[in-house]
């Protein structure tokens, strides 16, 4: 038998040759072939593989999965032999499940050049699909008009809002109203929010709501968990962030709110007569300040981490247990992203300074995270560390409330947010949800199946099925038994195309290279 590594398109048009040739030998008429019949002739036997059911975690020995084009077109008992012609992948001693998908990514806005090498690092990490959680008016012009161009086969960009809400650019509720209905009219598929005052977060989630998109984003200070998400608010990313919903889990609730309602509202400058800013300069100030979230709190709010130390003194887990069962009867969901709440709070921890696939990010995001981590380091105290190391131990126990009280959720990075690596971030991620006690059935769940289930596609992708999309991975070793085993990647078929795990370090290494000087990629 014959094993391929193909990723390449040689191989397709030959098939569709050799199609024509045997009908013109046959005396019938044999136009040329378009792409879209070439693609439909395109068959791959993925042979003698397990594979693992997303949503009961059952394994299936023996499967040949017959891949047509982007699609799965069968499932069935392996067979012992095939034809020396046919182009098979052998799966023996392999698990196959769905292609991953990170679920918090901001690769298409990236702050520096190269997106498509951000593409390139999701890949071959197993990405197939991805949320993209900013965007432009340009971004969305690209994309209404078809020419967001990317590479062949890259990653899906499954969903995209415009402009993140906030005082920028939705200083009060008409502001919001407005910037809601333009983003509908440049078709966005959500709303994305991350602060407001709570009549602007009505304005904004009751506009969301009438324009039939759902709003998502980080959770306003001063608005309760439970009432942002009774209002719409359909996930929750970054665990809040900060101290947002540990406020309800705290005894002393009514006193930290009264503190938050007296501190004067955060300044994120702005023209003052209510005119948003123009997108360019809006998007560099948004990404300019949300590379260093802890560094930025502390420079802006010299309150933050004392604060942030009452919140976690006066913590109750059985309110937080409460918090949680109205979170669930709401309807919401949970991005934790751990990765990106840990990356915040120790960012000059030398696992990430010294993390050996920074070689993959550009070096002017390189330099500007490790001073980031150096001007941290200066100004951080022995107390504040402190702080933000319990902080950090119950961010882990709060998730592991969400776990247990069955809020959905969904595995994400923030990629590419200080020391977060494209691709590599959401495999930290499955680590940290392991560690806080979340069992590897759920974790691939929430990197699979969970996506499906709230983007609304369990018809096309989140499980292996005939039917389904053609976008998998190939493990060596069973990532029910144990999440560490969702690293193990063998091979990933992204739309039908088969990239072995010679092609996907290859594709690493292009990008490396193309990394390697400053001024590059």
């Amino acid at each position: 038998m014959k094993r391929y590594h193909i990723y390449g398109a040689a191989c397709c048009a030959a098939l569709a040759l050799a199609s024509v040739t045997i009908g013109a030998a046959a005396g019938q008429s044999a136009p040329a072939p378009n792409a879209s019949q070439i693609e439909q002739q395109r068959e791959i036997i993925l042979r003698n593989v397990t594979v693992v059911d997303t949503v009961t975690g059952r394994l299936s020995r023996a499967r040949d999965i017959v891949v047509r084009g982007s699609r799965i077109e069968a499932i069935r008992a392996a067979r012992k032999s095939y034809p020396a012609s046919a182009r098979t992948v052998d799966g023996t001693g392999k698990f196959v499940v769905p292609g991953y998908n990170d679920m918090h990514v901001h690769s298409l806005t990236v702050a520096f050049p190269g997106r498509d090498d951000e593409l390139r690092l999701l890949l071959a990490n197993g990405i197939t699909g991805f949320r993209q959680m900013s965007g432009t008016p340009a971004l969305l012009k690209e994309r209404r008009e078809g020419k967001l161009t990317l590479f062949p086969h890259a990653p899906t960009a499954l969903s995209m809002p415009g402009q993140v809400l906030m005082p920028l650019n939705a200083a009060n509720p008409a502001m919001a109203t407005a910037e809601v209905r333009a983003q509908k009219a440049d078709g966005v598929d959500f709303i994305k929010l991350v602060e407001a005052d709570p009549a602007t977060f009505s304005a904004a989630a009751a506009e969301a709501k009438r324009q039939g998109l759902t709003i998502v984003g980080h959770l306003p200070d001063r608005i309760d968990v439970r009432t942002a998400a009774a209002a719409g608010f359909h996930s929750i990313e970054h665990m809040g962030p900060w101290a947002t919903i540990l406020t309800s889990c705290s005894t002393d609730e009514a006193g930290l709110r009264q503190a938050i309602a007296a501190r004067p509202a955060r300044q994120f400058g702005g023209s003052g007569n209510g005119e948003a800013l123009p997108a360019a300069m809006l998007e560099k100030i948004i990404t300019t300040a949300a590379a260093a979230p802890a560094l930025t709190s502390m420079r802006t709010n010299p309150g933050f981490l004392p604060m942030l130390r009452r919140v976690i003194d006066t913590y109750d887990a059985s309110k937080c247990a409460k918090v949680v069962a109205d979170i669930k009867r709401s309807g919401a969901w949970m991005s934790p992203t751990l990765i990106r709440v840990k990356t915040s709070i120790f960012p000059d921890n030398p696992q990430f300074v010294q993390d050996p696939n920074l070689r993959y990010v550009a070096p002017a995001a390189r330099a500007l995270w490790l001073d980031l981590g150096k001007q941290f380091g200066a100004q951080a105290t022995a107390t504040d560390r402190a702080t933000l190391r319990d902080f950090w131990k119950l961010q882990l126990e709060v998730l592991k409330l969400f776990d247990q009280g069955g809020v959905p959720m969904l595995a994400g990075s923030d990629t590419p947010g200080q020391w977060n690596v494209a691709g590599f971030s959401l495999h930290a991620d499955f680590d940290l949800l392991a560690e806080a006690g979340v069992k590897p059935l759920k974790i691939l769940q929430m990197t699979t199946l969970m996506p499906a289930r709230f983007l609304g596609r369990t018809a096309t992708m989140g499980t292996v099925a005939a039917g389904r999309n053609a976008d998998l991975v190939l493990l060596d070793a069973d990532p029910v038994a144990n999440a560490a085993n969702l690293h193990r990647i063998r091979g990933v078929f992204r739309e039908g195309q088969y990239y072995s795990r010679e092609a996907l370090d290859e594709m690493l290494a292009g990008v490396a290279s193309r990394r390697a000087t400053p001024g590059s990629n």
